[in-house]
């Protein structure tokens, strides 16, 4: 058995990756529940959302989380639109009265409600980690796309503005026993380990299910030069200024690059180099 391959059933309606088709797709094959999906930070409701397709065009329930005042003005305006949306203006927290368990509890929301969409720029992580009484069926959470499979990092409190990582992510979902279904460019898809028979496939490792666009890994050339291996994230800088003054100033001075592409050529030394490289060693005594 095989795990699912996203690419043919991604669909955009209102979501950016795909991840419209990917949530028809799944709820085609497991019978919802409740018809009830929460999201946040849900901006104007439908802009890039997870679960607004589901809303407008299959009649669900939502409940739509919004922090930013302005954005949550938009927000209200689409609910006056959809009358089964409820919007809550509040920024949701790990703990205290704004966790998500408590929000939720407050609206009445059942247990075992069906979609779960979480996209706060950071504390992601925080959130889903701390919700104890409630199983969504299958939670869309955010992870960073240029962390890549099998590094573990935790964006406690968004401290850093980096978001988690996939795998990290993979490894808290396990213990609150969803298993991964897949992954779109910056969404994975946790599905509840007891749903998988439904779908007739395995759960994926995020090796396999992984978009490797965004990821750039970082490597020195003989010459103690950075090359990097993603052309498209190289070529968002200009140059690289090294510790050594000598380094920088004779790169800059002849032309050459101060990085590289892997698999790029290196420049040629040349003579007026090499000079500088003696006369750098004779200062240095």
């Amino acid at each position: 058995m095989n795990p699912v391959d996203f690419k043919p059933i991604e669909r955009n309606v209102y979501s950016q990756y795909g991840e419209d088709g990917v949530i028809e797709w799944v709820f085609s094959k497991i019978e919802p529940r409740h018809r009830i999906c929460v999201e946040f930070g849900a901006w104007d409701g439908w802009n890039l959302s997870n679960s607004f397709n589901l809303v407008a065009h299959q009649g669900w329930k939502s409940v739509y989380i919004e922090a930013d005042p302005q954005k949550f003005r938009a927000l209200e305006k689409t609910a006056a639109a959809f009358q089964k949306i409820t919007v809550v203006n509040c920024l949701v927290a790990a703990s205290g009265e704004n966790s998500l368990d408590r929000i939720l509890e407050r609206h009445g929301i059942p247990e075992d409600f069906d979609l779960l969409s979480i996209d706060v720029d950071g504390i992601d992580y925080d959130i889903w980690e701390a919700m104890m009484r409630f199983r969504p069926a299958l939670v869309v959470i955010e992870h960073n796309p240029s962390i890549p499979p099998g590094v573990e990092y935790i964006d406690r409190a968004a401290d850093t503005f980096m978001g988690s990582s996939a795998t990290s992510l993979d490894r808290l979902a396990a213990k609150k026993g969803y298993r991964l279904l897949g992954c779109t460019f910056t969404n994975s898809f946790f599905l509840r380990e007891e749903f998988f028979a439904s779908l007739s496939v395995r759960p994926a490792t995020v090796d396999e299910a992984f978009d490797r666009r965004d990821v750039c890994q970082v490597f020195l050339n003989y010459a103690g030069e950075f090359v990097f291996s993603n052309g498209t994230m190289a070529n968002k800088l200009r140059s690289i200024v090294y510790r050594s003054p000598m380094k920088t100033l004779t790169r800059w001075l002849l032309g050459m690059p101060t990085f590289y592409v892997l698999g790029q050529s290196h420049a040629q030394e040349g003579v007026v180099l090499r000079l500088f490289r003696r006369a750098a060693a004779l200062v240095r005594g």
